[in-house]
């Protein structure tokens, strides 16, 4: 080779390599450039991962929670058993309470119906009793009246 092909040889291999220096200048400023974007992404991803729950711990939370949900139904149920029993009780009581007094009262209101009838009839006789009776008719009325509306409350309260 001469001379002159070889310095056209080695201006060319420089210019390559002049341009391959360039290349890799640009090459090496899109690293940094990508590096630097990184560099701050892992940061990042450590910050919004302790943001985040472990799909574990969420469901161990989520079967505390129903356990202790579990727990508070069955105290509740229980103290709504225990408050029902009671007031059954208390209702028996109540009821066998009534009707006693109820008893009493129809006892007491036949007795004294049974003593007018009888003074009706003892006293005074066929004529003055038949005045006697016109006289107190609204008070017989109304115990007969009293009676019933006893009589009629207690077969509803007893159903």
């Amino acid at each position: 080779m001469k001379k002159g092909e070889i310095n056209d040889a080695v201006v060319r291999i420089l210019a390559r390599m002049e341009e391959k220096e360039e290349q890799l200048i640009i090459q090496a400023k899109e690293y940094e450039r990508r590096l630097e974007a990184l560099n701050g992404e892992a940061g990042r991803l450590r910050e919004m991962q302790q943001t985040y729950l472990q799909k574990e711990t969420y469901e161990t939370n989520i079967q505390t929670q129903n356990e202790k949900n579990d727990r508070a139904v069955g105290q509740v149920t229980e103290r709504l058993e225990r408050s029902v029993t009671v007031i059954n009780d208390r209702r028996e009581t109540l009821v066998a309470q009534y009707n006693d007094r109820l008893s009493s009262m129809e006892k007491d209101l036949r007795k004294d119906l049974k003593e007018l009838m009888d003074w009706k009839t003892a006293e005074f006789g066929k004529d003055k009793g038949k005045d006697s009776l016109t006289k107190y008719f609204p008070w017989m009325v109304t115990s007969i009246i009293a009676i019933i509306a006893l009589i009629l409350m207690y077969l509803m309260y007893k159903k």
